[in-house]
C-alpha cells in the first residue's frame, strides 16, 4: 500500500503494549470508515453502471473521505498507530478486489 506523504508537523504515535492489552498497544477499538453519499450525480452513475473506479473519483471530488484518508486521520491524532493502519487498510484493499 502506498502512504501519502505525511505533513511535516505530524506527530505519529507508535503502539507500545502492556498486560492489560496483551502487549498490543490498544484498549477497546475504534472504527475506519468510508462513507458514500448517494447524490444526484452518484445515482445517476448507479444507474448508468458506472465502475467502482469512476463512482469512487467522483465520491471524492465530492469530499469523500476514502478508508485512507480516514486511517491517517486516526494516525495523526494518535487513535491508531501507523502499523496498524497498514494492517487494517490492506486487508480491506484485498476484500475489495476480490
Amino acid at each position: 500500500m502506498e502512504i501519502p506523504s505525511v505533513p511535516p508537523d505530524a506527530t505519529i504515535y507508535r503502539a507500545r503494549g502492556c498486560p492489560k492489552c496483551h502487549d498490543y498497544g490498544y484498549d477497546g477499538r475504534t472504527v475506519v470508515s468510508e462513507l458514500l453519499l448517494i447524490t444526484d450525480e452518484i445515482r445517476k452513475l448507479i444507474i448508468e453502471k458506472a465502475s467502482s473506479t469512476e463512482l469512487k473519483k467522483v465520491a471524492i471530488a465530492q469530499g469523500m473521505e476514502t478508508l485512507k484518508q480516514s486511517a491517517l486521520t486516526k494516525v495523526f491524532a494518535g487513535i491508531i498507530s501507523i502499523e496498524a493502519m497498514l494492517t487494517g487498510i490492506s486487508t480491506a484493499e484485498e476484500e475489495e478486489k476480490e
